[in-house]
């Protein structure tokens, strides 16, 4: 309960950040869809989960780097895991509608749980839009993807992955665009100088 109350922003934080892309998402796709073009649905629909990954790694890269300090100093425990339990979190509402829509799947005969699943799989295009031109672009056995219950579980995957690595690489004061850009001079010797503190 403690960890859930000290970092419930930033878990609502990811929540609103899943569902302003979703929307995003969403409006690609049908704009694409309208215009009878399912290449670029898809294109557009890989750019809205990627933009969905990137704001993930970025807000817990940004909370494990402020934590540096705590850390360092003892106030607070190494957790490299604490990026995945907030995404976790933040998933909840993905993980039940992935429940349901496994239910309505599994047990269509009944009509109860038949218009359950259909009615969580309208509420879950709002939820995971970013996925809509991806799941619909891929075909198994001649139906779309999201015509299939484990679909539902898949796309949480790259969430949680992204928050994890975030929060992670965040402590480490890790950025990825170091694969690409090489430090400066500075920017070594500032991190040198944090090493030697934190060894002493």
């Amino acid at each position: 309960m403690s960890f859930f109350k000290k970092y419930s922003y930033t878990v609502v934080k990811l929540i609103v950040n899943q569902f302003a892309i979703s929307i995003l998402g969403n409006v690609l796709a049908i704009a694409c869809g309208m215009a009878k073009n399912y290449t670029l649905m898809l294109v557009t629909s890989i750019f809205a989960v990627l933009f969905y990954v990137f704001l993930n790694y970025s807000a817990l890269w940004e909370i494990g780097y402020k934590e540096i300090p705590s850390i360092a100093t003892g106030r607070l425990a190494r957790r490299p895991l604490a990026g995945l339990y907030m995404s976790l979190l933040a998933a909840i509402p993905n993980f039940l509608l992935a429940v349901l829509v496994t239910l309505g799947n599994l047990l269509s005969d009944i009509k109860f749980f038949s218009t359950l699943g259909g009615i969580t799989a309208m509420v879950a295009i709002w939820l995971e839009g970013m996925y809509t031109g991806i799941l619909s672009f891929i075909k198994i056995d001649g139906h779309a993807a999201n015509s299939y219950w484990i679909s539902y579980f898949i796309i949480i995957i790259p969430g949680l992955i992204a928050g994890w690595l975030g929060y992670y690489f965040g402590i480490r004061n890790f950025h990825l665009t170091r694969i690409l850009i090489a430090e400066t001079p500075e920017e070594a010797e500032k991190k040198r100088v944090e090493k030697e503190k934190h060894n002493k």
